[in-house]
Order: structure tokens, then C-alpha cells, then sequence
């Protein structure tokens, strides 16, 4: 049932183990960026939209 690692996959599963970590926090960071980058390029459309309907009013009187 059990089985037994020799040396080299005792050696390499801690190291595959760190390096998986790395890569996970890595992709969860860029899911987070990307979120966090689309959040602000809504608002700043929005504002955007808001100052050129501001501009566009101003002409009209």
C-alpha cells in the first residue's frame, strides 16, 4: 500500500512542491492584476464619457 521514494523523487518533491507554489501565487497575482486593471479602465471610460458629455453640453449653450 505504502511506497517508498528513493533518493532522487525524496529530493525532487519538495522542489517541485516550492516550485509549484511559485507559479500558483504568480497566476493568482496576475488574476488579480488584471481584475484590479479592468476595474480602473471602467472607471476612467466612464469619467471619460462624463467629460466629453460635460464639453459637449458647454457647446451647446
Amino acid at each position: 500500500m505504502f511506497y517508498r521514494l528513493n533518493n532522487e523523487q525524496g529530493f525532487m518533491l519538495p522542489i517541485l512542491f516550492i516550485l509549484l507554489l511559485f507559479i500558483s501565487s504568480y497566476v493568482l497575482t496576475l488574476f488579480q492584476s488584471y481584475e484590479t486593471n479592468m476595474l480602473l479602465y471602467e472607471e476612467l471610460e466612464q469619467q471619460t464619457i462624463s467629460e466629453i458629455q460635460q464639453m459637449y453640453t458647454k457647446k451647446q449653450d
